[in-house]
């Protein structure tokens, strides 16, 4: 107990020692010793409990002390915290990462990064080269050694009078010399008092000195350094220059005058430390305020505040924020001066030309250097469905055929061969025209008609032949659902959101002939200004780059990243913009049987097959021998009409002009289906039938004739029970079911106010909460009630005509009864003829607190309702009303809640698709 206390005061006090760095007083060799008698064990295991490297104490312990310079240093943030073991206290909440992250875009003053981190612990001196010209003084280690006929070893320590006791030469006075000097003075001493012995001289440890750091430091104080520190040395163990001290006016004062000054750029810019001076014991660096300041901004290399001295010209500027970046247009800059109203003045700068370059920078200057227009000459844009998209050089006589050699390695598998556009600049004010041309008749015939010559700024865009519709996420998981699952929700929609954004800038940059080098908010800050000048609203921006349309957000998983939807939506955008009185719109409508009705960009001399093509052709439900074209025409009275005009799809297509009408502006094209023509006709027979299956339907034919087609019922078959469902009606449901959610949020906060207010009934929220749950998680079933036994005894009032994706369920009989709601133990029954409702429910557990007892009521096995009369508790023959398959109905009471009546609907629906799958699930 006694041994184990004492190695820890031994061990204490090392790490005392260590801890403390250059400024504490070092471990004696005899409390190093100690230690290292120690078992290794116990050695590891207290340099772990401490913190402190036992490799570091064993070097230590071979030289006897513990050297400060090889203490490690750790880079902490400046103005980090520490604790009091030296530990740092959150160092990422540190003054200067704070400050960067509240503006990153914001210029700052160069140069105070230097000082953003400083050392835990600061010695570097001490294991540096000490120079010839150091002054040896009291403190310091002289090591001399003696070889030759005798080989002796020596230390001395300077004393306070600056001498050694050099053994048979008595007390030596070496203060004042220099390390050259004292090399040349002892071997001289040795070699004319002795015979055969020569002596080699070095420093060991090096005094410590007291300096101060004063004015705008970070740390104004008295510092002890090694003797061989620099100005920079100090500053440094000082923390920096504060964010109002100078950085080119560092002043090195030695016994009241200046004796040197340091201007910190020579050293951040050219790597220049001559005016670097050594420090001496009492001398004060010395940091006043920050001068005059100028702003550099732009296409420069380091755009910042720089510090100036007043005799800078706009030469020096550009040279200390590094020169002119690649992309600057140094000949119109703009520099901003502060005239003497004190108002900020725009002056026009040529910083080309040697006459605007020599002018004198002046405080508070504001110079920024201008880019190059990021617009592309003689070149063209290849995007879209294509291996190399990107900009290509472009010549005179250049064609298509030239970008589009060979089918497999110019184009990606999936590119469409029958439509693709070349987006062609008209004029400056960046109005376009659209020429459109098949692929194939390029790849087929090259320099043929549709081979067209290409113009410099030309795009060409390919698509893809794969057109999958975006799907509208407007269900009910909009309106409420878990934390978890709107979590997912919103996960899922912001990586579309970003999937779409990456593909749009992309476009957008090549599109619009925007630096490829731009990223973030100069990328999005370009497109907005580019598109203004188009004409293009901020709101269609949004549109394109979020993925959103005008009803709900836009999900792009499934969809092709070169499809028609995504491409032409900026070009139908710049269309729109470009239109103006005496230039209509060159946009026209496409619609009914085609793969992509839509609008289209109006092609030069385009016609009603270029259209259709664009559309991605016919569908198979066209109706090929006529179609309609609606045209705005301007009467003689200026009022516009609507002409009809009708056309030969199938002549249209093939060739004949009389058929193949030019097309204008803003015509729509409608292409009829076949009269009668349905897709997908089918309906499904599932359960107790004795072919069940899919079907195919003609319009008109009924469930009866179904049913018999697929053999009738088995024996097994609980026809009173059966389930038909029909997708309109589950459509029906879907929006009740929305809009209940939507009423019941609504009601819901209606609710809170009253309640808060004192004038409402207390209400329980958690209920209310669990209810609006499970409607919004209800898949709607599109159940309709039909008497199956009344239509097969001929009653043709039951009879009902088919829809397509109508759906019959023939559950097998089961001879029980469902006992739902508000009771104690929901279950189901064995069917008993002579049980009454009543006997239901007890044999349930009976009602809970907040059922509804005079609302109950039986869902039939069909699907209908049935509410029993009062004379159903009483009378002795109404057990005859239940039957098997039925379903009891205890409600909530939804009274005490604040009236909300519509709940019943909600809990009915509830109740009948709970029943209906409940059925389903029994096949």
């Amino acid at each position: 107990m006694i041994r184990s206390k004492f190695v820890r005061l031994v061990f204490s006090s090392l790490l005392a020692c260590l801890s403390l760095g250059a400024l504490a007083a070092t471990p004696t060799s005899a409390q190093i010793e100690q230690f290292k008698r120690l078992p290794k064990a116990q050695q590891e295991a207290l340099a772990r409990q401490y913190g402190i490297d036992i490799n570091q104490l064993n070097r230590s312990g071979r030289s006897g002390q513990v050297n400060p310079a090889q203490m490690p240093q750790t880079m902490y943030p400046r103005g980090t915290q520490f604790d009091e073991q030296g530990n740092p206290i959150d160092p990422s909440l540190s003054e200067q990462k704070v400050k960067d992250e509240e503006d990153p875009d914001q210029l700052k003053p160069f140069g105070y990064e230097l000082f953003a981190a400083s050392p835990s612990t600061f010695a570097p001196a001490n294991m540096a080269l000490v120079p010839g010209n150091y002054i040896i003084g009291p403190g310091d280690t002289v090591n001399v050694q003696l070889y030759g006929k005798e080989n002796q070893e020596h230390e001395f320590q300077v004393t306070r009078e600056g001498t050694i006791d050099f053994p048979a030469f008595g007390p030596v006075k070496i203060a004042g010399l220099t390390y050259s000097e004292l090399k040349k003075f002892i071997k001289d001493e040795v070699d004319r008092q002795t015979i055969g012995i020569s002596a080699n001289v070095t420093l060991g440890e090096l005094r410590s000195i007291q300096v101060f750091v004063l004015g705008e430091a970070h740390k104004p104080g008295a510092y002890t350094v090694s003797a061989l520190s620099t100005i920079t040395h100090a500053l440094f163990v000082n923390g920096g220059v504060s964010d109002i001290g100078s950085l080119r006016n560092i002043q090195l004062k030695r016994a009241g005058k200046t004796v040197a000054t340091l201007d910190l750029y020579d050293l951040l810019t050219k790597g220049d430390t001559s005016k670097d001076m050594r420090l001496q014991s009492g001398d004060v660096v010395f940091i006043p305020p920050v001068g005059d300041t100028v702003s550099v901004d732009g296409e420069v290399r380091r755009p910042a505040i720089y510090e100036i001295s007043g005799k800078e010209t706009m030469a020096d500027l550009v040279g200390l924020a590094g020169g002119f970046k690649s992309g600057a247009y140094p000949r119109q800059s703009v520099l901003e001066r502060i005239d003497g109203s004190k108002l900020r003045k725009p002056y026009n700068l040529d910083l080309t030309a040697e006459r605007d370059l020599g002018k004198k920078a002046q405080d508070g200057d504001f110079l920024r250097v201008m880019s190059a227009s990021s617009s592309f000459d003689s070149s063209v844009t290849l995007m879209g469905a294509v291996t190399r998209p990107g900009l290509y050089a472009w010549h005179e006589g250049m064609r298509i055929s030239e970008l589009i050699r060979n089918r497999s390695s110019d184009l990606l598998g999936y590119a469409d061969l029958d439509y693709a556009l070349v987006v062609r600049e008209l004029n400056v004010r960046g109005d376009i025209e659209v020429l459109q041309f098949a692929p194939a008749d390029v790849l087929n015939s090259p320099k043929g008609e549709h081979d067209y010559l290409l113009s410099s700024r030309d795009s060409l865009i390919f698509f893809s032949r794969f057109e999958r519709s975006a799907s509208v996420n407007n269900g009910l998981s909009e309106l409420a659902g878990t934390p978890e699952q709107l979590q997912k929700l919103r996960e899922k929609r912001l990586e579309q959101r970003q999937e779409s954004n990456e593909f749009w800038q992309a476009y957008l940059t090549a599109f619009l002939g925007i630096d490829p080098s731009l990223t973030g908010v100069e990328l999005e800050e370009e497109i907005q200004t580019k598109l203004s000048t188009m004409g293009i609203r901020e709101s269609s921006l949004k549109q394109m780059i979020s993925g959103q349309s005008g009803v709900g957000q836009i999900s792009y998983q499934d969809a092709h990243e070169y499809s028609r939807k995504r491409l032409l939506l900026p070009i139908v955008n710049q269309l729109q913009a470009q239109g103006r009185s005496g230039q209509p719109i060159q946009l026209v409508e496409i619609d009914g049987a085609v793969k992509n009705p839509g609008v289209y960009p109006l092609p030069v001399n385009g016609r009603i097959s270029d259209v259709v093509t664009a559309a991605g052709g016919l569908s198979e439900s066209a109706f090929t021998l006529t179609a309609e074209l609606a045209r705005n025409r301007v009467e003689d009275d200026m009022r516009v009409s609507i002409e009809h005009l009708s056309f030969n799809v199938h002549k249209a297509l093939n060739g004949d002009s009389t058929q193949n009408l030019d097309l204008k502006s803003k015509d729509r094209i409608n292409i009829h289906h076949l009269p009668d023509y349905q897709e997908d006709m089918k309906v499904t027979l599932k359960g107790e039938v004795v072919f069940p299956g899919t079907y195919a339907i003609k319009r008109g034919e009924t469930l009866l004739d179904v049913i018999k087609r697929a053999g009738g019922f088995t024996e097994y078959a609980h026809t009173d029970g059966s389930i038909f469902t029909r997708a309109s009606v589950r459509k029906q449901e879907s929006k009740f079911l929305e809009k209940i959610a939507k009423d019941l949020r609504t009601e819901l906060a209606g609710m809170s106010l009253r309640t808060s207010s004192g004038s409402g009934q207390l209400v329980d929220y958690e209920q209310l909460q669990q209810l609006l749950n499970d409607i919004t998680k209800v898949e709607p079933v599109g159940r309709m009630v039909v008497d199956i036994p009344a239509m097969m005894a001929g009653n043709t009032a039951f009879n009902i005509a088919l829809e397509p994706g109508d759906e019959l369920v023939v559950p097998a009989f089961r001879n029980s009864l469902n006992v739902l709601g508000q009771v104690q133990l929901p279950i189901t029954h064995l069917f008993d003829e002579r049980l009454t409702v009543d006997d239901y429910i007890a044999r349930s557990g009976g009602m809970k607190k907040q059922a509804d007892d005079d609302r109950i009521y039986v869902i039939r096995a069909n699907g209908s309702v049935m509410i029993p009369e009062k004379s159903f508790w009483f009378s002795g023959n109404a057990t005859t009303q239940l039957a098997p398959g039925d379903t009891i109905v205890v409600p909530l009471d939804v009274e005490y809640m604040d009236n909300l009546t519509l709940w019943t609907n909600v809990t009915q629906i509830l109740y009948q698709t709970g029943v209906a799958i409940a059925a389903v699930a029994s096949l």
